[in-house]
């Protein structure tokens, strides 16, 4: 039986998906599995003649009728899961030939009872070269030295700085079902999952290993409201996670998630930059990843509880315009 399992979550992700897969099949370690998860994409044809094409019978493509959204698609990819690993891989993200080997070679350690893996990884920007956002740069020096990490030390860690890769991460099937995908969650879900699993004491290894490339894009001029929608996100799950940790007697994690230093330095810089004239930024706007597309698109979506902000209400009326305007 194969000891991990690929789970790609697919919409709308025509561009690269031939590179995603085959980086899938050019695994030194043949010991995989894969699953394309079809998210009623309006181009299903595309990834299902891929598929068609590949004839690995490693490979399967699954769709759903309607579209679910995000939450809904990774938690689909849990349950179908063969395999006591799973990877939820980004639909133009790339495997490095060594990642299944790295992975299955991390996973013998059950002495060390991990349920999270995150490899070693490099940026890629559009054309597939590596690349250095500012953003990445940040998350190098906040990135904890390899080994096993737990606890209050963790969460403060991540609630600092999210220095992970999602798309990256090997999951252990049993612990990620456990604790699913917040469906009232958009951009925020996967650091909430993540804090979940930390809370119930689960742990994180970290290896150096370079194994993965996370690719990401250039901003669209649209990004304002993604960014408005991403900050009010952020601030009310570190508010909702200050107050789950204090009440835990994580006094640091709960100080930590209170101040959220990185999401605001991260809102000053934007704001920053959106006062400089494009022409003057040599085209290189701020990044963005294929992840936080998908998740901007099905964050429309997806059900919000009532309430919340007039600030966030407004980001969410603005981010559907985006939405709208460019899916024509």
């Amino acid at each position: 039986m194969a000891a991990i399992e690929i789970v790609i979550p697919y919409y709308k992700g025509g561009d690269y998906i031939a590179e995603t897969l085959t980086s899938v099949c050019q695994q030194s370690d043949e010991d995989w599995l894969c699953t394309i998860i079809d998210d009623a994409s309006p181009d299903d044809h595309t990834v299902h003649n891929l598929v068609a094409d590949i004839q690995d019978p490693r490979i399967r493509y699954l769709r759903h009728e309607t579209n679910l959204g995000i939450s809904s698609t990774f938690q689909h990819g849990l349950s179908c899961a063969r395999t006591k690993w799973v990877t939820l891989l980004g639909q133009d993200d790339r495997l490095l030939p060594n990642y299944v080997d790295v992975i299955n070679r991390a996973t013998t350690h059950e002495n060390l009872d991990t349920t999270m893996i995150q490899p070693g990884v490099r940026v890629i920007g559009p054309d597939g070269q590596p690349a250095s956002p500012l953003a990445d740069k940040v998350k190098s020096l906040l990135r904890l030295r390899p080994g096993v990490h737990y606890g209050e030390w963790l969460a403060i860690s991540l609630l600092l700085g999210d220095w992970l890769y999602f798309p990256s991460i090997a999951w252990k099937v049993s612990a990620a079902t456990k604790h699913g995908f917040a469906a009232d969650l958009g951009m925020t879900m996967d650091l909430d999952h993540i804090l979940s699993q930390i809370a119930e004491g689960n742990r994180l290894l970290v290896v150096d290993d370079l194994c993965f490339e996370y690719r990401r894009h250039s901003a669209s001029e649209s990004s304002q409201a993604v960014h408005d929608y991403r900050f009010c996100e952020e601030r009310d799950l570190h508010s909702m996670w200050a107050q789950k940790y204090g009440q835990r007697g994580w006094r640091l994690a709960a100080l930590a998630s209170r101040c959220r230093p990185s999401s605001r330095l991260h809102r000053l810089q934007h704001d920053l930059v959106s006062f400089i004239p494009r022409g003057l930024l040599n085209g290189q706007a701020s990044a963005t990843t294929s992840h936080d597309v998908r998740q901007r698109e099905l964050v429309v979506r997806s059900h919000h509880p009532a309430g919340g902000s007039t600030k966030q209400s407004n980001a969410r009326m603005a981010l559907k315009g985006v939405v709208r305007r460019e899916s024509h």
